[in-house]
């Protein structure tokens, strides 16, 4: 004889007679799991006990069949239980396993960021974790990973790193560290240095060194301001300063002006 389920569909074949009067069998405890991602069916904990016709009862979990063995999606999903032709079905609509929330595992590569760089997220590892538990490690150049904001700003102290999987976003912040201009040079002199009073300054060929707070320097031949702009017969130097975002560094060069 064939079992079939509610759809017409056989899992089972058995003996016309039951020969240990088996009236029913009924799910006494469904399963924990109710989650699915793909993955094959997972009945742990269930408990399925059998009535026979002298009104005694077995737990016969490990003695039934199963209609299927992976979970129909996120759609209720019928699943049908057979042992010596009774049959007991166990309705569920899955729930999908989806991102919960999410921490920085290891850091970025780069923390420190002068005005304006762009962030990057290079070297980082995310640890996302799931509503099924189970935890996943997504690198932070991964498809479907951003950050925000994009480029280091004046008051920026942490950027917002996001996941998305699907429709669902988890997100996680990661401390910066601003780089400042502490210091101020000049590399290469201007190429005019002698003026007559009157005359403009010029700071064509001005090369300047400045050094940040972590150490790094940058050269730059534009950009800042000099003064004063124009030269009288007493000026002896040229102030030049270079701004990034609220701080300011200054240095100076010598010139020599002559009256007329």
């Amino acid at each position: 004889m064939a079992l079939r389920d509610e759809k017409g569909r056989r899992f089972f074949i058995g003996g016309a007679i039951d020969p240990i009067g088996i009236a029913s069998i009924a799910i006494t405890t469904e399963p924990t799991n109710t989650q699915y991602a793909g993955n094959a069916l997972d009945l742990t904990g269930l408990v399925i006990t059998a009535t026979k016709n002298d009104g005694t009862t077995e737990v016969v979990t490990n003695k039934v069949i199963c209609n299927r063995d992976k979970w129909g999606g996120a759609v209720e999903t019928v699943v049908t239980f057979g042992y010596h032709e009774k049959a007991c079905y166990w309705t569920v609509t899955p729930t999908a396993v989806i991102p919960a929330s999410m921490t920085v595992k290891t850091a970025p590569t780069k923390t420190a960021y002068k005005l304006g760089e762009d962030i990057d997220l290079t070297g980082a590892v995310l640890e996302v974790t799931y509503n099924d538990s189970h935890k996943a490690d997504v690198a932070g150049t991964a498809e479907g990973v951003e950050v925000s904001p994009t480029t280091m700003g004046a008051l920026t102290e942490s950027v917002t790193i996001s996941y998305t999987e699907g429709e669902t976003t988890v997100t996680a912040t990661q401390a910066v560290t601003l780089v400042e201009p502490e210091s101020l040079a000049v590399k290469t002199p201007a190429e005019k240095l002698t003026y007559t009073a009157g005359e403009e300054v010029d700071t064509t060929g001005l090369v300047l060194t400045v050094t940040y707070s972590d150490d790094s320097t940058a050269d730059i031949n534009s950009g800042f301001t000099a003064s004063p702009e124009t030269v009288t017969a007493e000026t002896t130097e040229v102030t030049v300063t270079y701004t990034e975002g609220d701080v300011s560094v200054s240095t100076g060069y010598d010139i020599t002006v002559t009256e007329g």
